[in-house]
């Protein structure tokens, strides 16, 4: 057992790789869910049957999704002063993330894709092939508090408070084969999931507990500490690619997963479908490092600020935060723990929805997506018009709430020319356009080979 780093670092770690890189991604996939051109979404359901005989997708270019959610917008933390440099609005980000402290992440990269019927069209069979990274990241805003006015910010001033960040992050393989099928004379069909899952690097925090208290009358600093962290592969990302092949490829880390889905129809009209994704587990044991606190639940005192330095506060606000976490580092104590095993979940995803077919060429479609993780809730829900022109041209526009946000205006269109096949969808088409006054936009994009059956 060895002493770990020292606080500031710590945080800092935690915001320079997690919050940060954070920024750029977070999805629910609800255009993509209702889109029927694109058989990519049988992975948001495995009941949905692909329209396709056969479908390959292209390696590394079967579908790329790349999107964010912030609980701030860029304009909203930094504006223009009037000799036209950049002010940091301190304040508008710590309201923020009093009201979202949490910042989510899924990207995927298809590797491979490929489908194709079997049974004269009974039976769908999928195999694929992905890179997925996942994660979730809470960062309460007493600890921008802490760190940007120090510990006798209001917020604080005489009140215990929990400045822990949290933070569950996962980059792994998944190797999937998917088995769809119809029964009662089509109304019903099925589909389940199986998946191999590698995992590559992983961060997630067990406890999450960092309480602070600063005395109103004499500014002496208590502290209570519980923290356990796990890491895989943190430890070596500057020689992650001096490993043997065998261990790039899969890395030992094995785990397994599964999803689960099914559509009924109600009448010629109505189908309603519903789905359970990501139901897994990694098992972690390669280049394994917990994070622990020295004496958990034990409290340490600091002494406090003087006269001179309180006051200096009030003209250096940012100083005196350093000063502050500087002074808490020298306290706590984190212990690194070098191997050892442990097991994380995936963040289980839910899908409700439904579809209204108006003709052959138009439908109405609905969804409601919920993602679990850390015994938290995201909730999304989405509306979409999709139009259809035989095997050459789908539209789909859709109206989308996520990430506390109620005016998200999604879209994808898909073509055809002859056996390759185009799709891109966003989820919010504005944030795209205009990303320095939003807080989450995103991109889904592919190219598939397919071929459908002769009518």
């Amino acid at each position: 057992m060895k002493n770990g780093n020292k606080l500031t670092g710590w945080i800092i770690i935690f915001f320079m790789f997690f919050a940060l890189p954070l920024q750029l991604n977070a999805q629910h996939d609800l255009t993509l869910y209702n889109f029927s051109p694109v058989p990519q979404r049988i992975y948001e359901n495995p009941a949905f049957i692909p329209e396709q005989k056969v479908y390959v997708g292209l390696p590394l270019l079967s579908g790329i999704r790349s999107s964010f959610a912030n609980p701030f917008s860029y304009h909203r933390v930094l504006s223009r002063t009037e000799d036209d440099s950049l002010n940091f609005e301190a304040d508008a980000m710590i309201k923020s993330f009093l009201k979202n402290p949490r910042i989510r992440l899924n990207e995927t990269i298809d590797i491979l894709s490929v489908g194709t019927q079997i049974a004269q069209g009974k039976f769908f069979l999928n195999f694929g092939v992905r890179q997925r990274f996942t994660a979730e990241t809470y960062i309460p805003a007493e600890l921008l508090d802490l760190v940007i006015y120090g510990n006798t910010a209001p917020q604080l001033f005489g009140k215990v408070v929990n400045i822990s960040p949290s933070v569950n992050a996962t980059l792994f393989d998944e190797y999937s084969v998917s088995f769809s099928g119809r029964a009662m004379e089509n109304k019903l069909t099925f589909g389940v999931n199986v998946k191999y899952l590698s995992g590559r690097i992983n961060v997630s925090s067990k406890k999450t507990k960092m309480e602070l208290y600063t005395d109103s009358k004499d500014y002496k600093m208590f502290l209570r500490s519980d923290l356990e962290i796990n890491s895989s592969g943190m430890d070596q990302i500057d020689k992650y690619f001096s490993q043997p092949v065998t261990n790039l490829v899969f890395p030992k880390n094995h785990g397994f997963g599964i999803d689960l889905g099914a559509t009924y129809l109600i009448n010629e009209k109505i189908r309603v479908n519903a789905a359970v994704l990501d139901l897994g587990f990694i098992k972690w044991k390669t280049n394994t490092l917990k994070w622990i606190s020295h004496n958990p639940g034990s409290e340490v005192q600091y002494s406090g600020m003087n006269l001179h330095d309180f006051v200096k506060a009030f003209d250096d606000p940012g100083g005196f935060g350093k000063e502050v976490l500087d002074s808490v580092s020298n306290l706590v104590k984190i212990d690194s723990v070098y191997g050892g095993k442990y097991i994380t979940y995936l963040p289980t995803r839910f899908n409700i929805g439904g579809v209204y077919t108006l003709d052959p060429h138009n439908c109405l479609s609905i969804v409601y997506d919920g993602i679990s993780c850390a015994h938290h809730l995201s909730s999304a829900f989405g509306l979409s018009y999709t139009y259809t022109l035989k095997n050459f041209l789908g539209l789909t526009a859709s109206y989308n709430i996520f990430n506390r946000q109620y005016w998200n205006f999604g879209g994808g269109i898909n073509l055809k020319a002859g056996p390759i096949q185009l799709f891109i969808i966003s989820d919010n088409v504005p944030g795209l356009i205009i990303w320095k006054s939003t807080n989450n936009a995103s991109i889904y994009f592919g190219i598939n080979i397919s071929i459908y059956q002769k009518s």
